[in-house]
């Protein structure tokens, strides 16, 4: 619910829609399907189902994990960046290299660099509005 109103993404009416949770009212992807995702940490996985791929996956995420084990930490719900996939490029670019998609797919960091959309810079796939960088850090873990 808080991606479709941050992005003005059109919910399924029904939660259990294959492959997508929406699509873009407006803007250069309205009408696309898009998958949103909300991860407690980067820890550079996406969930990837090959049967039933969006058009994009919106990706939220709370703080970079560092490389060290998570017993006894905690996993706080906030957004502290936001990344914009093309589903199929992402899936093409990662059979190439011969990785292994499914639910812990790893990518790399530079296709998570690319895909960056907040905070934003230069060439982000989407440029994001003063309002929706206003209501995105209002969610800042830091």
């Amino acid at each position: 619910y808080l991606a479709s109103a941050i992005f003005d993404i059109v919910l399924e009416e029904a939660a259990n829609t294959a492959g997508h949770d929406g699509r873009f009212r407006e803007g250069p992807f309205a009408g696309q399907t898009v998958n949103v995702k909300m991860y407690g940490k980067h820890e550079s996985l996406l969930d990837i189902n090959l049967q039933h791929l969006p058009d994009f996956y919106l990706v939220l995420t709370g703080p970079k994990d560092p490389i060290e084990g998570s017993h006894g930490k905690s996993r706080p719900w906030c957004i502290e960046e936001v990344f914009l996939f093309d589903a199929r490029s992402l899936v093409q670019r990662l059979q190439e290299r011969g990785i292994n998609i499914g639910t812990s797919t790893s990518v790399r960091q530079a296709e998570w660099e690319s895909a960056r959309i907040y905070p934003g810079g230069p060439g982000a796939p989407l440029d994001i509005t003063p309002g929706q960088e206003e209501m995105l850090s209002k969610f800042g873990g830091r």
